[in-house]
């Protein structure tokens, strides 16, 4: 990644691509500029999360926009661990593009040893193994984003990890 200044002076990541082309006889290096996906209004709204003492970072791949926090802590007394890796993501279009489901260490268990209702499926993302809890929040009622955004989501997860169901 390399960093760019826009005309008002904010710095923005940038991905540059090199592509190779032969045209003829000769050989050119193109230098391809892809903007960031991660929308303005999801930086913004992911800032009360850090101000909330939540670490993530945002990985784009694959017209998604994974935000995959570290050390996320859980209820104590649910589960077998005290904090999972979470994984939750989006596309370009947020606000419009709602959220669905949430992925936790595949080693994540209730106490009790067994599997949380709704989690039984581990999926590969990002390279590593995940736990899919297949929770809808949005089934009855519709993603609204004048109201909705990540946090109101990250607070979803967080309800429905202390139901630890």
């Amino acid at each position: 990644m390399n960093c760019l200044q826009n005309s008002k002076k904010s710095c923005i990541n940038w991905k540059f691509e090199f592509l190779k082309l032969t045209l003829g006889y000769k050989n050119i290096d193109v230098k391809v500029v892809t903007p960031p996906m991660i929308p303005k209004d999801l930086q913004k709204d992911t800032n009360t999360l850090k101000n909330r003492g939540f670490i993530f970072d945002f990985i784009e791949e694959c017209g998604h926009i994974y935000i995959q926090f570290s050390n996320f802590p859980l209820p104590a007394g649910v589960y077998n661990m005290d904090e999972t890796d979470l994984l939750i993501f989006t596309t370009p279009d947020y606000p419009c593009a709602s959220f669905d489901m949430f992925w936790t260490d595949q080693d994540l268990v209730l106490k009790d040893g067994t599997v949380p209702k709704q989690s039984d499926m581990i999926e590969i993302h990002l390279g590593k193994y995940w736990r899919r809890f297949s929770y809808h929040p949005y089934q009855d009622t519709q993603w609204n984003p004048a109201k909705d955004n990540v946090g109101r989501y990250v607070e979803y997860v967080q309800q429905r990890l202390r139901n630890g169901d």
